[in-house]
């Protein structure tokens, strides 16, 4: 006996709305995690059985840590909603933040932008890292370093569209901080928009005594250019500096 629509219908509606329910997502679940020394505390919203984990790294000689390091690891991609960050301390904030280590340019990268109340600085990353509190330090670009960019610039490879040159120092041997001011963007006729091509990678070390928070140090400046290649600038088309 045929069944009526009216019951296809309704068994119609009862398979899609299993299919449904079996197929949606899990909504995303808030974990925490805390260091051993009970300074750090971060918190993330993840899915997919998501783990949040923090390890604490005791250091040696660094050129402007004051803590110790916090490597934050989970198992969620970059873009889901990132991790909320709190870290207490009894040290000033106005001579210090946190920096946090960039991966790509092999160096730490200060965060002026986290903020500090009742002795948290706290803030929200992107994606899981080390980071850790630095001393803030007022560094003199030295004018060395116009004269590397220029010369970078001037030998770039011949399919170079666009460029990116970053600037750091160290004071102690590999422990490098950029120097976020002092970063050069360049490309074929100033237009940064052209689609991004294979990245050649060119790095320059060179010691020097450097200022730092008005006294002369000794140390080492590392300028790291980035080339974006495609086809290099057109006939008559000049590369030129955006800042």
């Amino acid at each position: 006996m045929p069944l009526s629509r009216t019951v296809v219908l309704v068994l119609t509606l009862l398979i899609l709305g299993t299919a449904f329910f079996v197929s949606r997502p899990d909504p995303p679940e808030l974990v925490r995690a805390v260091s051993e020394d009970g300074m750090l505390r971060v918190e993330a919203l993840a899915s997919q059985k998501p783990v949040l984990e923090v390890t604490t790294i005791i250091g040696g000689a660094s050129t402007a840590r004051v803590s110790p390091i916090y490597e934050v690891t989970g198992n969620w991609s970059g873009g889901e909603l990132g991790v909320g960050v709190s870290l207490v301390s009894s040290l000033d904030p106005a001579l210090h933040l946190l920096a946090i280590w960039n991966d790509n340019l092999e160096a730490w990268s200060p965060r002026p932008g986290f903020e500090w109340a009742d002795s948290v600085f706290s803030g929200h990353l992107s994606l899981p890292g080390k980071m850790a509190l630095f001393q803030r330090q007022d560094v003199e670009i030295p004018r060395r370093y116009e004269q590397i960019v220029s010369e970078l610039i001037l030998n770039r490879p011949h399919k170079t569209k666009r460029a990116h040159i970053y600037l750091a120092y160290a004071l102690e041997p590999d422990d490098y901080v950029l120097i976020r001011e002092a970063r050069v963007t360049a490309a074929c006729g100033g237009n940064l928009q052209a689609p991004r091509g294979p990245v050649e990678n060119q790095e320059m070390v060179e010691p020097m005594t450097l200022t730092v928070n008005g006294y002369e140090r000794e140390g080492w400046i590392r300028v790291r250019a980035k080339w974006e290649l495609e086809d290099g600038c057109v006939q008559g088309e000049a590369f030129e500096r955006v800042e």
